[in-house]
C-alpha cells in the first residue's frame, strides 16, 4: 500500500508539474500573438490656422502608431493666434509644431528650430537637403523658406492671386457695345469678353467698356489683399523689392530690368492708383464700395482680384453667382510671367521638447502621399511639384522678403491712401521705402 501510494504521488506530481508547463507555454504563445500597448512616450502639440483635424486624421494616426507618441492638434484663431504663439514659445510650453503664413518667417524664424542637415537627402544621390528641398516645392518656398542656408518650413498648400470675373455682366457689356458698334471689327475684343483678360491692357480695355463698377482696384482699406496686388505689379513691371544683402528697400528705384520703365515701382503704383482716380480713364472704383469681395459676390463689380481660396466665401455670400476664376493677368507680352503666393508653412518651434521628432512629422505630413491626401480632403492647391501641372501660377508664383508683415502692410496702406489724396506716386513711394528700411534694419539689430 505504501508503494502505491508513493506511486501516486509521484504520477501526480508529475502531473501538475506538467499542467503548470503547458499553462506557461500558453501564456507564453498567447502573448506573443498580441500587440503590447505602452502608454504614449512623448507628446507633440500641432497648432494649425483654418483646417479641421479630420484634414490630418490619417498621418497623425500613423505617425503616432510609428513613434508611440501622442499628437495634440489644435485649430487656432487668427486673431490673437501670432501673440498667443510668441507667448507660449517664450513661456517653454510650446507648440512643436507652428503652421507660420509664409511673410512671417523673416521676422520670426529666429523662434524656430530649421532643419538638420542631412535630414531629407538621399545621399546615393549626392545631393544635398536644399537640392531636395527645391526639386520638391516651387520656387517661392525655397525664397521663403531658406533663409541662410537653412530650411525652416515646409508647405502643403500654396494659393495665389486670381481674377474672378462676373461672366453675366461681362456677357451683358459685350452685347451692348457690339450692338454700339455694328460697323466695327469686334472679333479681338470678343475672346477677352469670353474668357477673360489674360494682360493688362486686355484688362484696362474691359475697364473702360464695363458701365458700372468694373473691377475692384485701386484703393487700400475694402480691398484686402490691396497690398500683394500692388506688390504683384510692382514685381510684374520689374521692381526689385528689397536689395540682395537684405539691407534696404529698393521698390522706389530705377531699374531698367524689363526694358525701358525707369521706376517700376511707381509705375505699378499709378496704374493701382488710376482705378479709383475720377480724372483717369481706368476709373472704376473708390472708398464708398462696399468690402471687395462682398461687391463681387453681390454683383456690384465684375471683376476682382484676390486668392483662390477666396472662391469659398464668394459662394457663401453668393451660391447663384455666375462666375469664373482664371490666372491673374500679366504684362502684356511679357516673357517672364509673375504671380504672387500666399501660404502656410510647417515649423518647428523653439519651445520643442522633441525638435526631431516634430520635424519628422511635417516630412510625414508634406510627403506625396498623405499631401494629396489632404488637398483632396480640403480641395485647396498642392504645394508639391510632382502635384503640379507645368502651366499652374504656383510655378512662377513670389513673395518678397517682408522685414515685419503688420507694419510693412500698413506702410504699404499708407502709400496707397496718399496717392489717392493726390500725393505724387514717387514722393509717396520714397516715403514707403525709407519705412520698409527701417524696419529691415531692426531685423539686423
Amino acid at each position: 500500500m505504501e508503494n502505491i501510494n508513493k506511486r501516486f504521488l509521484f504520477i501526480a506530481g508529475g502531473a501538475f508539474v506538467l499542467f503548470v508547463i503547458i499553462i506557461i507555454v500558453v501564456v507564453s504563445l498567447s502573448s506573443k500573438g498580441k500587440k503590447t500597448t505602452t502608454s504614449p512616450t512623448a507628446t507633440l502639440t500641432f497648432w494649425n490656422l483654418g483646417d479641421e483635424k479630420s484634414a490630418f486624421d490619417q498621418v497623425i494616426n500613423d505617425f503616432q502608431a510609428e513613434n508611440n507618441i501622442k499628437i495634440e492638434y489644435s485649430k487656432k484663431e487668427p486673431a490673437e493666434y501670432l501673440n498667443e504663439a510668441l507667448n507660449e514659445i517664450a513661456a517653454g510650453r510650446g507648440p512643436d509644431i507652428l503652421a507660420v503664413p509664409n511673410d512671417w518667417l523673416p521676422k520670426y524664424h529666429d523662434k524656430l528650430v530649421a532643419l538638420s542637415d542631412g535630414k531629407v537627402a538621399n545621399k546615393k544621390q549626392k545631393k544635398t537637403d536644399l537640392d531636395v528641398y527645391r526639386e520638391t516645392f516651387p520656387a517661392v518656398a525655397s525664397q521663403d523658406n531658406i533663409i541662410a542656408d537653412k530650411i525652416y518650413g515646409m508647405p502643403l498648400s500654396i494659393d495665389t492671386l486670381h481674377l474672378y470675373y462676373n461672366s453675366d455682366i461681362l456677357n451683358e457689356a459685350w452685347t451692348e457695345y457690339r450692338r454700339a458698334h455694328q460697323d466695327e471689327d469686334t472679333s479681338a475684343l470678343s475672346r477677352i469678353f469670353s474668357e477673360g483678360p489674360k494682360n493688362w491692357d486686355e484688362f484696362s480695355r474691359t475697364v473702360k467698356i464695363i458701365t458700372l463698377s468694373a473691377a475692384a482696384l485701386g484703393t487700400a482699406d475694402n480691398i484686402d489683399e490691396s497690398v500683394d496686388i500692388l506688390t504683384l505689379l510692382m514685381l510684374q513691371n520689374g521692381a526689385q523689392m528689397v536689395s540682395d544683402d537684405l539691407s534696404t528697400a529698393q521698390f522706389h528705384t530705377e531699374n531698367h530690368q524689363f526694358g525701358d520703365i525707369s521706376y517700376p515701382g511707381t509705375k505699378a503704383l499709378e496704374f493701382y492708383a488710376s482705378f479709383t482716380n475720377a480724372k483717369n480713364e481706368n476709373y472704376t472704383w473708390n472708398d464708398s464700395m462696399p468690402e471687395a469681395v462682398r461687391a463681387f459676390a453681390e454683383g456690384k463689380t465684375a471683376m476682382l482680384i484676390d486668392y483662390q481660396s477666396k472662391e469659398t466665401d464668394i459662394k457663401r455670400i453668393n451660391p447663384k453667382l455666375s462666375f469664373s476664376q482664371i490666372p491673374v493677368p500679366q504684362v502684356r507680352e511679357t516673357q517672364n510671367p509673375i504671380n504672387y503666393a500666399s501660404y502656410l508653412t510647417y515649423t518647428v518651434t523653439r519651445a520643442a521638447k522633441n525638435p526631431e521628432l516634430a520635424w519628422d512629422f511635417i516630412m510625414m505630413m508634406t510627403d506625396k502621399n498623405y499631401a494629396s491626401q489632404y488637398r483632396s480632403l480640403t480641395r485647396k492647391p498642392t504645394a508639391l511639384l510632382a502635384n503640379i501641372d507645368a502651366a499652374d501660377p504656383i510655378y512662377t508664383a513670389q513673395s518678397w522678403y517682408k522685414p515685419d508683415p503688420d507694419k510693412a502692410n500698413e506702410a504699404f496702406r499708407e502709400m496707397i491712401k496718399q496717392v489717392n489724396s493726390g500725393k505724387a506716386a514717387q514722393t509717396a513711394i520714397e516715403g514707403c521705402a525709407s519705412q520698409i528700411t527701417t524696419l529691415l534694419g531692426k531685423l539686423k539689430q
